[in-house]
């Protein structure tokens, strides 16, 4: 018997080394795509990237109206105080007006501002549509937008006025009218807008042509998509899409001003290899299979461990786990969206994707990045067929590749972090904005483009 135990702790010994030759070693089906590209083209292009940014000449004018800033009702929804919004089921657009005034604040106070609107590439309208929404009132907004509808550069260059909220049922055609009883925005308003640059949560364009492929039919998605086509068309004649990503402006757990805090060494000294906590509740659009796939006991033990699989757990626990894991899952709920990929990019985490239609629905800065410089996208079929060798399989990377992923996420958390200490938000807005308006995007099809040039 004692003969028989030492073997199997030598068994269990070799199992673990061979595990650990295998991180660090031995490239993965993963790591062979990645490799088509040099090192030197990667980081190439992603240093490329940054000094576009850096030495933009994009220039913006801000409307400066009281109406439209509203300042007083900016600071209600940053101190959460005097708030007017008194359905439990809009609760989430408290935290969406507080990432639109963070990051109105950052476009307002940059110096790509311009005084001049004769120099300026494009017309930022500053209405914090959030703010008035949840604790301002239907008055509120329509005197924003009759400051707005009364302007001579609305008037006269309607396609040059750029407008952002991420209050999803806004700008959506198939709830607008349902809406209006809260936004007060009438059909004759948004008619009035419908040749302005909209950025939104999801890119409205992009998604209205991908629901309209065979693609888009089939899968795991209940009788295909859940949405019709009219109901998504487009309201506006421009649109891109910021999808989630004010989520990382809520987070304060990285130190983004060390860059060490997502490096080789740190990445690899972290004690999780994967993260995901998911609610008990369904989702819709036959989501819950996917979300509740690694959730019981046998499945998640069969990761690589340590990992922290679960449901809910308390908000210390949660950070504490996020920050230390190597991998963390975004996976499709309600929509193809999820605040858990910003949540990641923001923790120095790397996002593995399981949302086929994530690229069309809600890319980011679609005319600088591919999704695939930041994270790791697979299938969803593949994942529903085999979680656990999915996703093992998947974390098995070379350092190159590890390093691939960590040099994407700081410039993705440059990118959407108004409050990095080396922020490229404003450029890269500025720069995305231009590519809307021009239609210029490399690969438009799937939302993950090249450096397209403005």
């Amino acid at each position: 018997m004692f003969r028989k135990s030492r073997l199997r702790l030598h068994y269990l010994q070799a199992a673990f080394a061979i595990r650990i030759l295998f991180f660090f070693s031995v490239p993965s089906p993963l790591d062979f795509k990645i490799n088509r590209l040099t090192e030197r083209e990667i980081s190439g292009r992603l240093v490329e990237i940054e000094r576009a940014l850096s030495e933009s000449k994009i220039k913006y004018y801000v409307y400066d109206d009281v109406e439209m800033r509203r300042p007083d009702l900016r600071r209600c929804v940053i101190e959460e105080v005097n708030l007017t919004w008194p359905f439990p089921w809009g609760e989430r657009f408290k935290d969406y007006a507080k990432w639109e005034v963070r990051y109105l604040e950052a476009l307002e106070m940059h110096p790509y501002r311009t005084d001049n609107f004769s120099h300026a590439d494009f017309f930022l309208i500053p209405i914090p549509f959030g703010a008035l929404l949840t604790a301002g009132s239907r008055n509120d907004i329509r005197r924003a937008l009759e400051s707005l509808f009364a302007k001579a550069t609305f008037q006269q260059s309607p396609s040059q006025n750029v407008l952002f909220t991420f209050i999803e049922p806004l700008f959506e055609r198939a709830k607008v009218k349902k809406f209006e009883r809260y936004s007060g925005l009438s059909w004759a308003d948004y008619e009035k807008m419908k040749d302005i640059v909209l950025v939104k949560d999801k890119d409205t364009h992009l998604w209205h042509q991908k629901l309209a492929t065979q693609e888009a039919k089939k899968g795991y998605w209940t009788n295909g998509m859940a949405e019709e086509l009219e109901g998504v068309a487009p309201m506006t004649r421009f649109c891109w899409s910021l999808s989630f990503a004010g989520v990382a402006t809520d987070e304060a757990f990285l130190d983004l001003s060390n860059n060490e805090d997502i490096a080789l060494t740190s990445f690899k000294n972290k004690s999780n290899y994967f993260f995901y906590h998911t609610t008990k509740a369904a989702s819709l659009n036959n989501s819950t299979v996917f979300r509740h796939a690694l959730v019981t006991s046998n499945v998640s033990s069969a990761l690589c461990q340590p990992s922290s699989i679960g449901f809910g757990i308390s908000k210390e626990e949660w950070a504490k786990s996020l920050q230390d894991s190597k991998f963390c899952l975004v996976i499709r709920g309600d929509n193809p969206n999820s605040r858990s990929l910003f949540r990641s990019i923001r923790n120095g985490c790397i996002p593995i994707v399981i949302s086929d239609m994530l690229p069309s629905y809600a890319p980011i800065f679609r005319s600088l990045l591919k999704m695939e410089d930041y994270a790791i996208l697979l299938k969803e079929e593949d994942f529903i067929s085999d979680p656990v060798g999915t996703l093992n399989n998947a974390s098995i990377l070379s350092n190159f590749s590890i390093n691939k992923f960590l040099n994407g996420i700081k410039i993705v958390q440059r990118m959407i972090l108004p409050d990095h200490p080396h922020s490229l938000f404003v450029p890269a807005f500025c720069h995305e904005t231009v590519a809307s308006m021009k239609q210029i995007y490399q690969v438009p099809n799937e939302g993950n483009g090249g450096l397209a040039s403005v």
